[in-house]
């Protein structure tokens, strides 16, 4: 997942298709599966080899893992990442019940209910990001990386997952740093929203630390997380 391959978002995941995606009645892996029969049919749109960030690449692993497991991605992800690194908290879509709302940006914050439509992005779009989960979860997620694998992934699957193409910052997931004055030496970066929720992690491997900014609005929460996460990882003095 380098972005690497020339599928841009706009080809195939625009607006039309992720607002029909939102009432869809057909199983989400059928959904996936005809997106990436969509996206594969053409000519790359973009140019291949060059980076260029899409959230379509993620739909698309999420396809071939469907084909591969038998299973749905929620559920390959719930057997297979989730229960083993002892991810409880884990679901797909806005949380529901006792959890702060995510806000939508109408001339203002405005919180947004869970059932309300547009509350999340559509479930086809799971793998590029409808996963929540509380930050102690996510923690257990980030170890890995702090852990050599934690005995869960090989050092060399690790390797994989956190060296770019030659000539490139951004990995398999992951905006890599040799040496980063934020984190005083290696320094794997992620940030993502799905318009109403804001992440910002920064992880420092050779310090065995990550930190790990999250907003309920997007609108303000980018700049406050990243100013936050840059905080909490720089080296003291």
């Amino acid at each position: 997942m380098a972005h690497r391959a020339g599928l841009l978002d706009a080809a195939v995941l625009d607006m039309p298709t992720r607002v029909a995606g939102l009432s869809d009645p057909r199983p989400v892996d059928e959904q996936r599966t005809d997106l990436a029969r969509r996206a594969l049919a053409a000519p790359p749109t973009g140019e291949p080899g060059v980076f260029a960030y899409g959230n379509l690449n993620y739909v698309l692993a999420g396809a071939a893992i469907e084909r591969l497991t038998g299973t749905t991605w929620e559920d390959a992800m719930r057997a297979r990442l989730f229960q083993p690194l002892g991810i409880t908290s884990a679901g797909f879509g806005p949380p529901v019940g006792d959890q702060p709302r995510g806000h939508m940006n109408l001339g203002g914050p405005v919180p947004v209910e869970p059932d309300q439509p547009g509350s999340d992005n559509p479930p086809f779009m799971g793998p590029a990001g409808t996963a929540h989960m509380t930050l102690a979860d996510y923690g257990r997620f980030l170890a890995l990386f702090l852990t050599d694998g934690g005995g869960f992934v090989t050092r060399e699957t690790l390797a994989r997952l956190t060296t770019p193409p030659e000539g490139a910052d951004y990995a398999l997931g992951w905006a890599v740093a040799a040496n980063s004055p934020l984190t005083g030496g290696p320094m794997l970066a992620h940030e993502g929203s799905n318009t109403m929720w804001h992440v910002t992690t920064v992880v420092a491997p050779a310090r065995g630390l990550a930190a790990v900014a999250a907003s309920n609005d997007h609108g303000r929460g980018g700049g406050a997380t990243q100013g936050l996460a840059a905080r909490l990882i720089r080296p003291e003095g």
